[in-house]
């Protein structure tokens, strides 16, 4: 099951999420500002129908220290193998341009990736906009999804470094000693 995000105006985000919890195969649908990001085991060519959705991205995720790993071979083909599944789920023709939408698109490294992915599936890659999207960013870069569970009333909030408390106790960091 591969991890979408359907992009959409802002404060669409709800009927686009009502919108897709309606495709078979869809599950796990919560919504950030400005996106939808669902899990979908169905055909990806089905996608289109999503009529709110300005865009569908399908999401990897790669253990990566920079962005020159990505071209070594098992990142390249991991991302070849899911190119690939896009362009075979629409009609020949569909694609014929590539682009790259990342933090330093320009640089030498996204331009060589960009340059090696057009030559591998045979599309021209275009430096502003085109037919099939490639779309880079880091952790930090990507939208929080809002949790669909509501929260019980005895959880609260915590900060990274602090550890869960009980009702009646102070908080703490992981730092600091207890009282």
């Amino acid at each position: 099951m591969t991890i979408f995000e359907a992009e959409c105006v802002e404060g669409l985000e709800e009927l686009l999420a009502d919108e897709v919890r309606q495709l078979q195969g869809a599950n796990n649908v919560a919504h950030a500002r400005g996106a939808v990001q669902f899990s979908f085991a169905g055909n990806v060519g089905h996608l289109h129908t999503l009529k709110l959705a300005q865009a569908v991205y399908a999401l990897h995720t790669f253990a990566v220290p920079r962005p020159k790993a990505l071209l070594g071979d098992q990142h390249f083909r991991r991302i070849l193998s899911q190119i690939d599944s896009v362009l075979h789920a629409w009609p020949r023709q569909t694609f014929q341009t590539i682009h790259l939408a990342a933090a330093g698109a320009e640089s030498s490294i996204m331009q060589r990736l960009l340059h090696s992915l057009a030559q591998h599936t045979h599309l021209q890659p275009h430096p502003d906009e085109g037919d099939l999207w490639i779309r880079v960013r880091t952790k930090s870069q990507e939208p929080r999804a809002k949790s669909q569970e509501p929260r019980t009333k005895n959880q609260e909030p915590r900060t990274k470094n602090q550890e869960p408390r009980t009702k009646n106790q102070e908080p703490r960091t992981k730092n600091q000693e207890p009282r």
